[in-house]
């Protein structure tokens, strides 16, 4: 019979050995060669190439405006390559939130934040509308039709919350400066006092479950401090009795009652009023606000500027709150501990100081609960002698409260 390779008179079967095989790498083909171990004959068989063994990087992530790129090496022949990633509608570099629009009594408000990449990137989000005061204790709904607050009272018998006038009649004050109001008429500021619900008499940080919106709008913004009483201030102009709000550039100072014992607490620095407007909390303290004396005696009155209307809270710290602050320094780093003895949140500004109240590093922590002793580590260089933190406003300035937690000396 012919041989099947070469034609040839063959006569009988090939008598293959195993094959000598010549390696595939990724790119070429490779080969095994059999040869028969009677005529010498051979036959050769393909191996496919094998395939590129890529390990990748990313070297440049993609972004919401730019494509990405990815760096291939092949784990079995070093070959590279460099491929290009798509771009990435949903990769933004967000910037933080701001308010936008602040909200108001029955209207959300709305802040938003902006890609750092894209300006033209916007995401917004909604502010919850500041409850309106005229809340029905059994309903939650709004019962002054003249308020924008939604939804209304739907009660037969509607509960609401009690106002009280201080010393039992409004205080006005006309503003010395005149507002721009029509010709013949004139505007006081008329403060009403408002009195919280047993349920959240005194509380602190966290409201009962039981509260009312307005009530829970209130706790909130106190963030940890005490709540002593609420003033709803407001100005109307005395000939129709209509609500005025102030102009760009306005403003009028506000005489409040608020007792002998909290006007020097205030001086003190041991309380403050909370003015919450637009979606911002600010702090009113001993440097904003005067406390009137006959002599040596306070008269119980507080004086004040503002050029916005809204609720001021009067606070005070927690009772018992101690907070301490311990630091200790190794190798150009501070670890800074600091500890309160019950929940207590805020803002902060810790800085550290030479011996001449230099300032070598400072950290910034939003929101941080001293309750749960937190630990910081600030780098700096120089001569480190002491330690302070802050407590800080949603804005960012110190609040009037801000003398330091404590002034240690750091242990070497």
């Amino acid at each position: 019979m012919s041989c099947e390779i070469c034609g040839g008179e063959q006569t009988g079967e090939h008598d293959w050995d195993d094959g000598v095989v010549t390696q595939p790498s990724c790119e070429e083909k490779g080969t095994k060669t059999y040869t028969c171990q009677t005529c010498s004959h051979t036959k050769t068989e393909e191996i496919p190439a094998k395939e590129h063994q890529y390990e990748s990087t990313v070297i440049q992530a993609p972004t919401c405006t730019t494509a990405g790129q990815i760096h291939d090496v092949c784990s079995v022949c070093q070959t590279e390559q460099y491929r290009d990633m798509p771009i990435d509608p949903d990769a933004h570099d967000w910037g933080e939130w701001s308010v936008s629009k602040g909200p108001d009594i029955g209207m959300a408000g709305e802040e938003q934040r902006i890609c750092r990449w894209n300006a033209e990137h916007v995401q917004t989000r909604g502010i919850d509308p500041i409850p309106c005061r005229h809340i029905c204790a059994s309903c939650n709904g709004c019962t002054d039709s003249n308020c924008p607050g939604a939804p209304k009272c739907s009660c037969n018998k509607p509960d609401i919350l009690p106002f009280i006038p201080l010393n039992d009649t409004a205080i006005s004050y006309i503003p010395e400066q005149p507002l721009n109001v029509p010709a013949g008429q004139t505007v006081s500021i008329v403060a009403t006092e408002v009195q919280l619900s047993s349920a959240s008499d005194n509380a602190v940080s966290q409201p009962a479950a039981n509260v009312n919106p307005y009530e829970e709008f209130i706790l909130n913004n106190a963030e940890g401090m005490k709540v002593e009483t609420v003033f709803e201030i407001g100005l109307v102009v005395n000939e129709t009795g209509a609500a005025y709000e102030l102009k760009d550039g306005e403003s009028a100072q506000v005489r409040l009652f608020v007792g002998p014992e909290n006007a020097q607490a205030i001086e003190e620095g041991k309380m403050f009023l909370i003015h919450i407007t637009d979606g911002i909390r600010a702090t009113y303290g001993a440097e904003e606000i005067v406390a009137e004396k006959d002599g040596e005696t306070y008269t119980g009155y507080i004086t004040f500027n503002t050029d916005t209307f809204s609720p001021f809270v009067l606070v005070s710290l927690p009772d018992g709150l101690k907070i301490t602050l311990d630091g200790k320094v190794e190798s150009g780093k501070c670890t800074a501990s600091i500890h309160a003895n019950q929940a207590y949140r805020c803002n902060l500004f810790i800085a550290i100081y030479d011996a001449d109240g230099k300032m070598l590093a400072v950290q910034v922590v939003d929101s941080c609960n001293l309750a749960a002793n937190p630990l910081f580590t600030l780098e700096f260089t120089g001569a480190a002698s002491y330690v302070k933190a802050f407590m800080m406003e949603a804005d960012g300035s110190l609040a009037p409260r801000c003398t330091s937690v404590t002034d240690d000396k750091l242990n070497d």
